[in-house]
């Protein structure tokens, strides 16, 4: 295999990248000039494939400095089901908990701690793959059919009491690995008036959702496939924040 060699400038390692081979991180607030080489470095999590992105959903490819490999801490971190956060004022990178922040255990999520009360063809999982990465709290949606001479086809819905008890709602959205190749709708209705419409695309894996249910009594979802096929796509960690 051919390499790829490359020198830049920047200030990196600090808030992008993670040492993986010797399992700690290297930070400095110096730039420098760096000759670093590609390889096609892959990424395999627990026997799957794993594609770093970064947050805009661009791909980002490890690469080796002096003998040793970095990966993109953020993709990391997802890879490893763990939250990431930069921290700008104090230069800091957290990887799972965050001191001060809320207790994990007391977050709450849409359909694993607050189930629907009314669904159709939608089902709660603790194993849903996008994009070859494994995530629990998910709502799977499994419409199949569309709106035809105005007869309504078998979409996929669920409805949740909230009882105006939240002010936010946030995940990620994204077709289930090995669903079938169907761009879909969803429709996200709060006491039955439209809050947001989304465009769902086969080529979406975890893309951040978050809308907000302020006031909002009666929350409905729902999932219309754009061609009359079955299709699945999936919310995942919808966390309720008051």
């Amino acid at each position: 295999m051919l390499k790829k060699t490359k020198g830049f400038i920047t200030g990196f390692i600090c808030c992008i990248m993670i040492f993986a081979v010797a399992g700690t991180v290297f930070a400095s607030s110096n730039t420098i000039n760096a000759s670093i080489t590609f390889k096609d470095i892959k990424l395999v999590v627990d026997g799957v494939l794993f594609t770093p992105k970064d947050v805009d959903g661009n791909v980002v490819e490890p690469f080796i400095y002096n003998g040793s490999t970095y990966l993109p801490v953020r993709a990391v971190g997802e890879a490893l089901g763990k939250a990431v956060d930069w921290d700008g004022e104090t230069s800091t990178v957290y990887i799972g908990d965050k001191p001060g922040a809320p207790d994990a255990t007391q977050k709450k999520y849409l359909g694993v701690d607050l189930a629907a009360y009314q669904s159709n063809r939608t089902e709660i999982s603790q194993n849903v793959k996008m994009g070859g990465t494994t995530y629990g709290n998910a709502i799977v949606f499994n419409p199949l059919g569309i709106i035809v001479s105005g007869i309504r086809g078998m979409i996929a819905e669920c409805d949740f009491n909230l009882n105006g008890e939240y002010s936010t709602i946030s995940g990620k959205v994204g077709k289930v690995d090995g669903a079938g190749d169907v761009d879909a709708v969803m429709n996200i209705y709060g006491d039955q008036k439209l809050i947001m419409s989304l465009d769902l695309k086969t080529f979406m894996f975890g893309d951040d959702i978050s809308f907000s249910v302020a006031g909002v009594r009666q929350l409905k979802i729902e999932v219309i496939p754009n061609e009359n096929k079955q299709t699945s796509y999936a919310l995942v960690g919808m966390e309720l924040i008051k």
